[in-house]
């Protein structure tokens, strides 16, 4: 709201009380928040791609420890495989899984047709594709570890896990006869 004044000679003046931010101002501070985002945005891939190689490690683990405490679960009725590499055109296509987690119920190891299949954790098709720029090496003789409900395994072997650029990685181990799965460890 104009003020009004109205000095000695009786002239009237209106005097503008309104406030606005000049072109300048508004240029500084879209500047400013220019230059934080492009600071923010290196940083976000990196927490991005940081979070995809834990979930990736994570579920890798979480799995073995499912098919062990199934299999325990289980005791002597039947064992968990896990099987690596896997290429079996009616569960994974074309291209081979993984891995498949399944109930071995005539406890050979190998996915028959009397076997369960995990429906809900038991095929990863692609680990890339589920954490993009990750990528798993298996290492187990035969492609395989079976968890038996005598807290006895197979074999031991080991998985290593890392991002495709090669700046992180981790390796799970199984010890072999007891099957102790271990805490993800750095890669040497």
């Amino acid at each position: 709201m104009p003020v009004i004044i109205s000095n000695i000679t009786g002239v009237v003046m209106k005097i503008s009380s309104k406030s606005a931010f000049t072109v300048i101002e508004l240029v500084v501070v879209i500047s400013i928040i220019t230059i934080l985002a492009s600071l923010a945005v290196p940083n976000f891939r990196t927490v991005m791609e940081s979070i995809r190689f834990s979930g990736a490690v994570n579920r890798v683990r979480a799995d073995l420890l499912r098919a062990k405490i199934l299999a325990i679960q289980t005791k002597d009725a039947f064992a968990y495989t896990v099987a690596f590499n896997y290429t079996d055109n009616n569960i994974c296509g074309a291209d081979p899984c993984d891995y498949i987690i399944f109930a071995d119920k005539d406890m050979d190891g190998s996915f028959d047709a009397d076997d369960d299949k995990l429906v809900k954790f038991g095929v990863v098709k692609s680990l890339s594709a589920l954490y993009p720029g990750v990528v798993a090496f298996f290492n187990f003789p035969s492609n395989r570890i079976t968890f038996k409900g005598d807290f006895k395994v197979s074999n031991g072997g080991s998985i290593q896990i890392q991002m495709a650029k090669g700046n992180k990685c981790k390796i799970i181990s199984i010890t072999p006869v007891v099957g102790r799965i271990g805490e993800p460890e750095g890669c040497t």
